[in-house]
């Protein structure tokens, strides 16, 4: 087949789905090595080696585990992912987005083995970032300031779930619908997802930072659950930004390995305690030191969820992992966009 057949058949089984479902542009679609496969080729900006202007992982062309989802879904394609010869050689330093995307597709190519492979050059790269990552340590950064306000509908959505009373009854029953059971007054917001080698220092930064952070957050009883919120904005690229999320949560706080979270202390080491800046931090760093976290609960949290974004898709999020599990949980938007908590009506 050629590209052009190959996104008229994807295409068109999207469209049996969700009508007028389109593909996104900015990725090569070719055929694979056998019949049922297809090969998805990222350019130089959707993998982070650009000179300049690379893509957030949600953008459409950059959030391959979103299009390789509803690709195997929908359409039942075997899926290889590559890289445009623009964006070779793939080699260290290892930073920003280009170090996100090999830790990313580092993860779903091991979690999803049976249906989803790389092509050779990029094995060779993933393969030699896992060795790179096995051999060196690395530590995280904590929240060392209030959240910055916003005026953003979703800013404005977060903060209600996170610091109104009813919003935080509503998550946690939204979230007890579907069995993550929070701990009383555990719901956080703006958590830092940083990773450096050796300390903290912008030379030694592995993943973009300053202003990536996980929404929600909070504890279960052996467990965390976060929460990747979306209002008036039905995106494909949520799948990305979650399993991006629950993967780095995992490999922080549930095994001991080479990434491992810093104490909130001091320049003189003494341990900070102003909960309004650490936003229950040390409540994260406490439960991975005493070995309490064996689950990630990693939920979707929006008022209108992409329409390709079907419960099958998130089944098949849930075969990666034993102890990460995908959920969709569904609030309501008012019109005035305010949104709608028991006794917040």
């Amino acid at each position: 087949m050629t590209e052009g057949q190959i996104r008229k058949r994807i295409t068109a089984s999207f469209n049996e789905v969700s009508h007028g479902a389109r593909l996104t542009t900015g990725i090569s679609f070719l055929p694979g090595d056998a019949e049922d496969a297809v090969k998805l080729v990222l350019n130089a900006s959707a993998i982070g080696k650009a000179p300049k202007d690379h893509l957030n992982m949600q953008e459409g062309s950059a959030a391959f585990e979103a299009w390789a989802l509803l690709i195997h879904t929908h359409c039942g394609f075997c899926v290889q992912l590559g890289a445009a010869e623009d964006a070779f050689p793939l080699a260290p330093p290892y930073h920003g987005h280009y170090g996100r995307f090999l830790y990313r597709a580092m993860k779903f190519s091991e979690q999803y083995s049976g249906w989803f492979s790389l092509s050779d050059p990029l094995k060779a790269c993933v393969n030699a970032f896992r060795v790179w990552l096995c051999g060196r340590k690395f530590c995280n950064n904590y929240p060392t300031k209030k959240p910055k306000a916003g005026t953003s509908l979703e800013y404005q959505v977060e903060t209600a779930f996170a610091e109104c009373k009813y919003g935080k009854e509503k998550l946690t029953s939204l979230s007890a619908q579907s069995g993550i059971l929070l701990e009383k007054d555990s719901i956080y917001h703006q958590l830092p997802v940083g990773l450096f080698e050796g300390e903290k220092r912008q030379e030694n930064s592995v993943f973009t930072y300053g202003k990536s952070a996980i929404d929600l957050w909070g504890l279960t009883a052996d467990g965390i659950a976060i929460y990747e919120l979306k209002a008036r904005n039905r995106m494909v690229g949520i799948l990305t930004e979650l399993m991006f999320y629950a993967n780095y949560m995992y490999d922080l706080y549930v095994p001991r390995n080479t990434i491992q979270p810093m104490p909130a202390e001091d320049q003189k080491g003494r341990k900070i305690t102003d909960t309004g800046i650490l936003r229950g931090y040390n409540s994260l760093y406490d439960g991975y030191c005493n070995g309490r976290f064996t689950t990630i609960h990693a939920a979707m949290l929006t008022d209108e969820l992409h329409p390709l974004i079907t419960p099958d898709v998130i089944e098949l999020m849930n075969t990666g992992h034993s102890s990460i599990r995908y959920y969709d949980l569904r609030y309501v938007l008012r019109q005035d966009n305010c949104p709608c908590i028991s006794g917040h009506i």
